[in-house]
């Protein structure tokens, strides 16, 4: 499927006209029209806006399938269907707070807060971004974190410099 098919019907699910939409993003109808036919693509930024107008994920949007669905139910972690054993109930608590507070500081801490008993893999090849637009690197950083990179985030030279 491609992008303009995602946003019709992304759209179309959240009972938006093109029309409400465009008002939403400050951009024309036509715009909206344009993306959704396929006769204009949109730019980092504006897929960017979409997708917190939208509240959905950028992969969605652009129609990337994810890897993994994670799921908690009952206190238990399931990830495509197969429960994760040897999680206790502290462990699944902290999995959430620590989503919990991603959502509210926007990157949140950079390891979990718990035993590790979930460990990110070692083969993590690793990418230093820097850009002083804070959008685009976490626009980079959702699109590079879920194929195993490991994302170091600077908005400056010098800052860059160091990590580096």
């Amino acid at each position: 499927m491609k992008f303009g098919e995602n946003l019709k019907n992304i759209r179309k699910e959240l009972r938006l006209s093109q029309q409400e939409l465009a008002n939403k993003l400050e951009v024309a109808q036509s715009t909206v029209g344009m993306w959704e036919s396929g006769k204009r693509t949109p730019k980092l930024d504006e897929i960017n806006r979409l997708s917190k107008t939208l509240n959905v994920t950028i992969a969605r949007l652009v129609g990337q399938k994810a890897e993994n669905r994670i799921e908690i139910v009952k206190d238990e972690l399931f990830i495509d269907g197969q429960k994760v054993d040897n999680m206790s109930v502290d462990d699944i608590a902290s999995i959430v707070k620590y989503i919990k507070n991603i959502k509210t500081t926007k990157g949140g801490p950079s390891e979990f807060p718990f035993d590790g008993r979930i460990r990110k893999l070692q083969n993590a090849k690793k990418v230093l971004i820097i850009d002083d637009e804070q959008d685009m690197c976490e626009l980079l950083y959702s699109f590079l974190v879920p194929h195993n990179y490991k994302v170091f985030l600077t908005f400056n030279g010098q800052m860059g410099l160091e990590y580096f």
